[in-house]
């Protein structure tokens, strides 16, 4: 599972695949790379029966529900 991950993320590498640029995909990019990630893992898992299999539609379903999304609050300061 480290190993797909790993190779996941080499392959969103700029560098990796251009020669030029960052090393790491840019910030605007980790929430799908992270889904990205999380699909491919969840597959060796199904490969070596540690989980229970899914259709790959029902599993980016349900990697898409459970992926946690920032959502702030407004402030708003008070004097006291």
């Amino acid at each position: 599972m480290l190993q797909v991950a790993s190779e996941t993320l080499a392959a969103a590498s700029p560098l990796a695949n251009t020669g030029e640029g960052e090393l790491l995909p840019p910030l605007t990019a980790i929430a799908q790379l992270s889904k990205d990630i999380a699909f491919v893992i969840a597959k060796v898992a199904f490969e070596e029966k540690v989980a229970l299999p899914r259709s790959d539609e029902e599993l980016k379903a349900k990697i898409e529900r459970n992926f946690w999304q920032p959502q702030y609050r407004q402030y708003k300061r008070i004097s006291l």
